[in-house]
C-alpha cells in the first residue's frame, strides 16, 4: 500500500512540475528606452503590468542601483507613467533624504482615473530620493513610466 501511495504521490508531483511552465507567464522588466537630456523612460518588456484591483506595483529607476530617483538640490523633477487602458488607481510619490533617512509621502493623487499621472516636484534647498508606486483600484495597465529631472 505504501509503495502505490508513493507512486501516485510521485506522478502527481511530476504532472505539475512539468505542466506549470506553460501557465506561468514570463516577468515583465523595465527596460531603459531613453536616457538624454534628463528623462529617462522605461518600457515594460515582454509585457506591460497588468494590475488588478488591491494590487500595487513600485516603478523603479533601475539606472540608480536602489531604485530610487535621485533629485540634487535646486532641481526639479517631474515623475508619471502611461495607462494604456485608463482605470481608477493612486499615484503615491514617497521622498527619503540622501540615506535614506526620513521616508515620507510626499504625494498621493488619492483614487484618479487619469490616463498620464505624473506630479512635478519644486526645486528642494537639499537633495532628496523619490519613490513612484501605483495601486490599483480597477484593472489598469501600465506600459511605460518615466523621470525628468532638470535644473531650475
Amino acid at each position: 500500500m505504501k509503495k502505490v501511495l508513493s507512486r501516485i504521490l510521485a506522478v502527481a508531483i511530476a504532472i505539475v512540475l512539468f505542466s506549470s511552465p506553460s501557465i506561468v507567464q514570463a516577468a515583465s522588466n523595465p527596460v531603459l528606452i531613453y536616457d538624454e537630456y534628463d528623462l529617462k523612460v522605461f518600457e515594460l518588456q515582454p509585457d506591460p503590468y497588468k494590475l488588478i484591483a488591491g494590487q500595487s506595483v513600485t516603478l523603479e529607476n533601475t539606472t540608480s542601483g536602489n531604485g530610487w530617483w535621485y533629485v540634487p538640490a535646486g532641481y526639479t523633477v517631474k515623475l508619471g507613467y502611461f495607462l494604456d487602458n485608463p482605470g481608477y488607481h493612486q499615484m503615491k510619490v514617497f521622498r527619503s533624504g540622501v540615506n535614506g533617512e526620513n521616508t515620507m509621502v510626499y504625494y498621493d493623487s488619492q483614487m484618479t482615473n487619469d490616463g498620464y499621472p505624473s506630479v512635478l516636484i519644486p526645486p528642494q534647498s537639499e537633495g532628496y530620493r523619490y519613490l513612484v508606486t501605483a495601486t490599483a483600484y480597477s484593472n489598469i495597465t501600465i506600459s511605460q513610466y518615466w523621470g525628468y529631472v532638470k535644473v531650475e
